[in-house]
């Protein structure tokens, strides 16, 4: 997600600061603004409670589905690079580490975690299911399994990728 421009992609200690403070932050507001006799004073206490109880949560799954809608709308673009990098000659994690430094934000991230995972000797095909399940993408899910019966029964990688990356632009003009 970004914040006034800037890249802000939260980790578990900030997420879990994050949760601490709205706990004790949202009930102190709750008192500041709604106090007086003692039925509005814990009502104020509980609004704040159940508030910062539940606003890190909702926040967290709103940047969540923005960065995934965002990697959805990235994946023709991806696919083509792969597939022109594939045409070039060079190898599939060769094509795929390209995605690391040409693509925009969150591919690039997402697919430096892919070459990281590939690195410490998980399967390419492995590395790349889990990128699906991370952003959420059945269309990763389904490139991932297109590569993964070409690289086992063969055939032009570089030419599947294309279709499925027209396939899936004219699925987005339909939806539009």
């Amino acid at each position: 997600s970004s914040f006034m421009g800037l890249q802000f992609t939260p980790t578990v200690t900030e997420i879990v600061v994050l949760v601490i403070v709205s706990i004790v932050v949202a009930p102190l507001l709750g008192l500041l603004l709604l106090h007086g006799d003692l039925f509005i004073t814990l009502l104020g206490l509980g609004i704040g409670v159940f508030i910062g109880a539940l606003g890190p949560d909702l926040v967290l799954k709103f940047l969540a589905g923005r960065r995934s809608k965002k990697f959805e709308r990235q994946m023709p673009d991806i696919l083509m690079l792969v597939a022109s990098s594939l045409s070039t000659g060079f190898s599939l994690m060769q094509s795929l580490d390209a995605c690391v430094t040409d693509a925009a934000e969150p591919a690039a991230k997402e697919f430096s975690r892919v070459m990281a995972e590939t690195r410490i000797g998980v399967d390419v095909e492995e590395a790349l299911d889990r990128l699906a399940v991370r952003m959420d993408s059945d269309n990763m899910a389904w490139t991932a399994m297109a590569i993964r019966i070409q690289r086992s029964v063969g055939g032009n990688l570089a030419e599947t990728l294309r279709q499925t990356a027209a396939t899936l632009r004219e699925r987005e003009s339909l939806r539009r």
